[in-house]
């Protein structure tokens, strides 16, 4: 959610141009990285023209630039090739990396692009990059997160990106994913002179964390909540819930957030087993604070916070969470603190355990939330039934209800799920 800008700016696109293009071994690069350091990502889903990567965190040092796009990125690159030259202040050599990323922002229609640019290097995690000379480049940190790639090969030129950016978008609403649309990524791992075996990427970010709500869950033992001197709240065992309001968010998001909360089953039931009651199973308190900085966007090394709700309408929002909270729970246990107020929680988490949940995205998200949850409820209906019989005494019990049952009956019988 809060960290989809940065995912942005930093991811490669690409789909499947190649069968060589699988899973990344933890002890060695891509085929397509030619034996530079790259980012490493693991294979989450393959569909027939794009594919899902999970990637892990990562460092670049990036530098934006204005003009069409060739130009844009040739001023970008040297500006960047003259830094791991030596053009920095401790006059040291870098290895060059791949690939070379470039954020590309599409005019409305799609099939053109603005004039604004981020050209990336990649930095391998264990290096510790020289300060820059030139003040247009900076480190940027991305964390992990996951991205839509589609690949592809030959030259690509900024129409090229375009138009595969544009399939790969196609081809994620007719699968009913949500991705961003404003930008996307353009990755490049060949050196202009490699005339054969070539591969561009581009990537869309999963969407996700920047337009829902968002909560942090911290199962506690005690929790006390101060506004300088002054105790506002505080509870015993429960869990704590921040909360990060974001501009997209509606009451469907609070509606969603609210029952995942207060029936995750985050705590011991009465033998020792772990993971089996909520909350409410055990009559414990909650504590809710109000927390825009988990709505933060990184812009190099400064944090920004325009995705998180103003506070003229996150406050009404934010009493309207509580208020839903109380009426699904108990009033009584629903804590609180000082909208808007410089505070200090003094949180003694237990385990530790600490949960991050998010509001679905959008419908697509929603109806594959509703599926999961229904498999799940057939899961416990099942396993609070004990074992069930097999479909043979199955198929004899209908038998005998049902003397005139064909036996191709018996086999339908044999073959239903349980409720």
């Amino acid at each position: 959610m809060r960290n989809l800008f940065i995912l942005v700016l930093l991811a490669p696109f690409g789909g499947l141009a190649s069968e060589q293009n699988e899973l990344q071994p933890d002890d060695e690069s891509p085929w397509f990285c030619h034996n530079l350091d790259c980012p490493k990502y693991s294979l989450v889903k393959k569909y027939e023209t794009f594919e899902v990567r999970s990637y892990e965190a990562s460092h670049w040092m990036t530098t934006e630039v204005e003009g069409k796009y060739m130009n844009a990125v040739s001023k970008g690159f040297m500006r960047l090739f003259r830094y791991i030259q030596g053009d920095n202040e401790a006059g040291q050599k870098i290895p060059m990396t791949a690939p070379v990323a470039v954020v590309v922002y599409p005019t409305a229609e799609g099939t053109g692009m603005t004039n604004n640019h981020s050209v990336s290097f990649f930095v391998p995690p264990a290096s510790d990059p020289p300060k820059p000379k030139d003040a247009r480049i900076h480190t940027l940190s991305v964390p992990a997160g996951t991205l839509y790639v589609r690949s592809f090969g030959g030259f690509a030129m900024g129409t090229t990106n375009v138009d595969q950016a544009k399939a790969l978008a196609d081809d994620l609403k007719a699968e009913g994913l949500s991705f961003d649309e404003k930008r996307f990524v353009a990755a490049g791992y060949d050196p202009p002179f490699r005339p054969f075996n070539r591969h561009n990427e581009v990537w869309r970010p999963c969407q996700g964390n920047l337009q829902n709500l968002e909560v942090l869950l911290l199962c506690i033992w005690q929790n006390l909540y101060q506004v300088g001197e002054e105790q506002i709240s505080s509870i015993g065992k429960g869990i704590c819930v921040l909360l990060g309001i974001s501009v997209e968010d509606t009451q469907k998001d609070i509606e969603y957030l609210v029952r995942k909360i207060l029936n995750l089953r985050l705590f011991d039931d009465e033998n020792g087993k772990h993971w089996c009651k909520s909350v409410m199973d055990k009559q414990y308190e909650v504590l809710c604070v109000s927390q825009f900085t988990l709505q933060c966007i990184l812009k190099g090394n400064k944090p920004d916070y325009h995705a998180a709700m103003p506070t003229e309408q996150s406050e009404p929002f934010y009493n309207d969470f509580l208020e839903h909270m109380r009426k699904t729970y108990k009033p009584e246990v629903i804590k609180d603190g000082k909208f808007g107020a410089y505070m200090q929680v003094h949180i003694q988490n237990d385990g530790p355990v600490t949960i991050e949940l998010e509001s679905p995205t959008g419908p697509a998200d929603l109806k594959q939330q509703a599926k999961l949850e229904k498999q799940q409820q057939r899961k416990e209906k099942t396993r609070n039934k004990g074992p069930s019989e097999s479909g043979k005494e199955k198929a004899a019990a209908r038998a005998k209800v049902d003397p005139s049952a064909s036996s191709g009956a018996e086999g339908d019988v044999s073959s239903e799920r349980e409720p």
